[in-house]
Parts: structure tokens; C-alpha cells; sequence
């Protein structure tokens, strides 16, 4: 197992989603399953895997433009910049509808692992790599194990600041949210023609507070991929490794399971967000008791 991992990390190196490295770790990783496994196949899926933190810097410069907005909608309001009062209204809807672009990406796109902004971004194929070890007898249940042979991108804030990084991340998206809520809160008032200024105006210095920070999500990943040793080739060697053992002891009926099927599953696409759900999971000869996970 600790050979294996050397052996992709030294003989492929780092595996981006969607790169000739991730399909590479693939057919490896198929070859070993086929030592010992009943069925092995591939299936090929196509995804945006690009996406999912290539949207960040985007998103961070909709913020950092809609707190311009807002502040402008300020500066017009003290009477520091002359001109008609309706621009108030337009620089909040700007700054709001700047602010609902960001919130959506980083809610569904980063944490809920939706595919909204895709479309923007390349296309490219990957493979899941499957292998099946039948039971004994009927099959009654399945047990699948798994890891991902795809591997991430270097994290900047995690590398240089550690523990802090994590706190800025946390920061960042109460941050985001807080700029969200009193942008549009803001927006309503002035619908409502309810004058807050000052508590609206107190925020305005609370968020150029927030902007450092923000920034610093700009700078939040490389676009060089680790070698992934950790993350996640030692989950793979433990799936190869479970399966090697469970072959060994085919023979031992009171070990070798009697109604499970078992399913070692090494995906690609995780660190892209989980595109790898995209895939149907399908063997050859039509297992309909295999299911996504």
C-alpha cells in the first residue's frame, strides 16, 4: 500500500482533475484492481472541474466592486459628490445585484457542490475507476469503499497561515454575508423611504474593515496541483488493500463474505467539487444493484 502511493506520486506526480495525470492514476489504479478483483471497468464522465474554485477571484472582485457601490451610494447621500439623488438608488441596485452573483456562487457553487457557474468554464473528461468482488452466494447486500485518485490544488492561506487561514476563511464568509444583508436592507429602507443613514453609514466602515480580508481570498489557491499523497491516495491504497486481503481469504468461508458484493470504487473529480457524480455508475454486464456515491 505505502509502495503504491510512492509509486503515482513519483511515476505520475500531482493529478488535476481532467489532466492526462488523473486519467494516468486511473489506469493504474484499474491494473492493480484487476489482480484481484471479479470485474473492473472505467466510466468516463465530462465536467467543468475548473469551476468549482475557479470562480473565487471572480466572486471576491464582485464584492470588493460592491462595497464601491455602496460607499458611493454614501458619498452621494453626505452630498460629497453633486449629482441627482437617483443614483443612489442605482449604485445600491448595482452593489446588490454584484453582491447576489458572489452570495449565490459561494453558497451553492462552493458549499453545496451545485453546478451554476460551470457553463463559463472549459469542459474536460475524467474516469471513475471501478472493481467488483462477487460473494459467495445470492447477492443480499453491497459495501462500497472508496477514495479519489484526483488531487488538489495548493491552498495558499492553509500553507502560509496555518490555523489563521482557516479563521480568514470563516471571516471572509460571515464577512460576505454581513455586506449582503445591510446592502439590502439598505436597498428596502430606501423603498420604504425609512432614513437610517448613520447605522447604514457605520457599516459602510465596518466593510472597507472586511475588505483586506476579502482580498486576501483572491490569493486563496495556486493553480499547481499537490502530489496528494494524503489526500487522497492513502483512502485508494486502503481500498486496494481491502480488496487484495478479502482475495487472499477467498477460501476462508467463515471471512470471505457470503451475501455482500463489494464494491472499491477510486473516483476522479472530488477536489473539483464532486463532479464525479455526473457518472453513471454502470458495470458491463448491467448491475442495477450498484448506485452513486
Amino acid at each position: 500500500m505505502h509502495k503504491f502511493i510512492g509509486d503515482i506520486c513519483d511515476g505520475i506526480g500531482p493529478r488535476e482533475s481532467g489532466t492526462e495525470q488523473d486519467i494516468l492514476a486511473g489506469n493504474k489504479i484499474e491494473d492493480e484492481l484487476k489482480r484481484f478483483c471479479d470485474e473492473t471497468w472505467q466510466e468516463e464522465y465530462t465536467s467543468s472541474p475548473t469551476a468549482f474554485l475557479g470562480f473565487i477571484r471572480y466572486g471576491v472582485l464582485l464584492v470588493i466592486f460592491s462595497v464601491i457601490f455602496y460607499w458611493l451610494s454614501l458619498i452621494v447621500e453626505l452630498q460629497w459628490l453633486i449629482i441627482d439623488s437617483s443614483f443612489i438608488l442605482y449604485f445600491l441596485i448595482i452593489a446588490f445585484i454584484l453582491l447576489l452573483i458572489s452570495v449565490i456562487y459561494f453558497i451553492l457553487e462552493v458549499m453545496k457542490y451545485h453546478e451554476i457557474f460551470d457553463f463559463l468554464f472549459k469542459k474536460k473528461q475524467s474516469k471513475n475507476v471501478v472493481g467488483t468482488l462477487n460473494p459467495t452466494d445470492e447477492v443480499k447486500n453491497t459495501v462500497i469503499f472508496s477514495g479519489h485518485h484526483d488531487s488538489a490544488y495548493e491552498f495558499n492561506l492553509f500553507y502560509y497561515l496555518k490555523t489563521v487561514g482557516v479563521a480568514l476563511i470563516f471571516v471572509g464568509y460571515v464577512g460576505i454575508l454581513v455586506i449582503f444583508l445591510m446592502t439590502s436592507l439598505k436597498l428596502i429602507f430606501y423603498f420604504l423611504s425609512i432614513n437610517f443613514f448613520f447605522f447604514f453609514y457605520m457599516f459602510g466602515i465596518i466593510f472597507l474593515f472586511f475588505l483586506p480580508i476579502t482580498i486576501a481570498f483572491l490569493f486563496f489557491h495556486s493553480y499547481n496541483p499537490v502530489p496528494g499523497a494524503f489526500d487522497n491516495l492513502s483512502a485508494v491504497s486502503i481500498v486496494l488493500g481491502i480488496g487484495k486481503l478479502l482475495d487472499e481469504n477467498k477460501s476462508k468461508n467463515d471471512f470471505y463474505p457470503k451475501h455482500t458484493k463489494i464494491l472499491l470504487i477510486s473516483f476522479a473529480g472530488e477536489e473539483a467539487g464532486l463532479r464525479n457524480e455526473q457518472a453513471q455508475t454502470q458495470a458491463p454486464s448491467g448491475n442495477a444493484d450498484i448506485g452513486v456515491v
